[in-house]
């Protein structure tokens, strides 16, 4: 009972987090065709697409057009002199230059917290100052709408088809 209880609180946190940090009014989603090549470069790279998904929703909120204050630019908000790839406003290319670019974090931002990457990833791959992930927000955005996409499919994949009831 205790447990279930728990579950159901956290569930509601992360429902609640994800709510906060997604309640723009200008609040986008991806598109068929973004999804769809986000899953196939982060299959390729072997990097996680919810969490490419959840990334691209906090910098730039599916706005492939974005343009970020230090010049970053797309959908994964990249600039070139420090992510090390193709920085473009083309829909694929930036794809494919931030997952690749992700994959390299797991390898070279991993040292004291098994997923600093993703702290990394905002803050750059050699960030001196990296505080615990737990305390950074960008950390926070990002997990909260993984950890809302993970649910959701998990939800979805648990219905039963009303012909079947």
């Amino acid at each position: 009972m205790r447990s279930a209880l728990r579950t159901l609180i956290f569930v509601f946190l992360v429902v609640a987090i994800v709510a906060i940090c997604t309640s723009k009014a200008d609040a986008a989603r991806a598109t068929p065709e973004q999804e769809l090549m986000v899953i196939e470069e982060a299959v390729k790279h072997g990097v996680d697409p919810d969490m490419a998904l959840a990334i691209i929703e906090v910098e730039s909120n599916f706005n492939a057009k974005a343009v970020g204050a230090l010049g970053e630019v797309g959908l994964f908000q990249l600039r070139k002199e420090f992510h090390g790839v193709a920085a473009s406003f083309d829909e694929r290319t930036n794809v494919e230059g931030g997952v690749k670019y992700l994959s390299t974090l797991f390898a070279t931002c991993q040292p004291k917290y098994g997923d600093a990457w993703i702290i990394c990833y905002n803050q750059g791959p050699y960030a001196k100052k990296l505080k615990h992930p737990k305390l950074n927000k960008y950390y926070k955005r990002v997990t909260a709408l993984y950890e809302a996409r993970k649910h959701a499919a998990n939800l979805s994949s648990q219905t039963v088809p009303y012909d079947q009831r």
